[in-house]
């Protein structure tokens, strides 16, 4: 073999040698590219996780403290028209009939809670909201995060053209959490209904 036919053959390997390794390097950056767009999707879903627990949390709990509130309410009323029936009352039967009544509300409070709930439902429902939007916060980083390694990941040069010739499918570039219009004014809570 002559010296020309040489060079071409050590040219044709190195060609095709650095064309085998580009293609592994780029079947490697495909799986890459396939981890970090699941990544992304899974993060999604614990956002909707998240916002799912919130949905079905929130209003249990809301309608468990004004249940709550709403008994209190109701027994404290009783009680205080009761007492200041007492006032009021000409004569001892009206007196102790009162006082009857004074004593049946009180008893029922000692016996059905032992200690007035509301404010410490209030603040266990505070607690909750909190842990709720701290749920909801950490998903949405979270994404964020999973979006920003996936993006960068697949937008390289050499990566591109390495997702060119080993991929079928199009990575796309995630955009990143971003919130409604208005969600920067906080939810109103309202006990009246």
């Amino acid at each position: 073999m002559n010296t020309i036919t040489k060079s071409i053959l050590i040219l044709l390997g190195v060609i095709v040698g650095a064309f085998i390794l580009f293609y592994l390097y780029g079947t490697s950056v495909y799986s890459g590219a396939v981890e970090k767009q699941e990544a992304v999707k899974k993060e999604w879903g614990n956002v909707q996780a998240a916002y799912q627990r919130r949905a079905d949390l929130v209003p249990q709990l809301v309608e468990t403290v004004k249940g709550a509130r709403d008994n209190e309410r109701t027994i404290l009323e009783n009680v205080t028209r009761a007492r200041s029936g007492m006032g009021a009352a000409q004569t001892p039967a009206e007196l102790q009939k009162l006082g009857g009544e004074i004593n049946k509300a009180i008893s029922i409070v000692f016996e059905n809670y032992p200690e007035i709930r509301s404010t410490q439902n209030f603040g266990e429902l505070q607690a909750q909201l909190e842990g709720s939007e701290n749920r909801v916060n950490k998903a949405r980083t979270d994404y964020n995060e999973a979006v920003e390694k996936s993006n960068s990941f697949i937008r390289g040069f050499w990566k591109k053209k390495a997702l060119a010739l080993v991929g079928d499918e199009e990575f796309k570039v995630y955009d990143a959490f971003a919130a409604s219009e208005g969600a920067e004014n906080a939810p109103k809570i309202d006990f009246s209904k």
